[in-house]
């Protein structure tokens, strides 16, 4: 699903969220996710709980951290998700 859904993330069916063979974790994981509440430093930003200055992903690349930004476009952990989606396919 995170791989096919462009800029803004769009809201799943609850139906590819819920699922009764998906764990707990990460179901209510995907449901914070694709509603942006996942604490990302512009979610932390615009609750007053950081600081302007302090904006820029944590992997280094000099981009604004977003959810976006952090799951699909980041050259750091973009590319852990991806590894990790081959180590789960195989």
């Amino acid at each position: 699903m995170l791989t096919i859904i462009e800029q803004p993330i769009q809201l799943a069916p609850s139906n590819q969220i819920w699922h009764k063979e998906v764990s707990l974790k990460l179901m209510v994981f995907a449901w914070c996710l694709l509603r942006e509440r996942l604490p990302t430093k512009d979610n932390l930003l615009r609750c007053g709980i950081l600081h302007h200055d302090n904006q820029m992903c944590v992997g280094g690349c000099g981009m604004e951290e977003t959810t976006y930004h952090l799951f699909l476009t980041c050259p750091i952990f973009g590319t852990i998700r991806y590894q990790l989606h081959i180590c789960v396919t195989i």
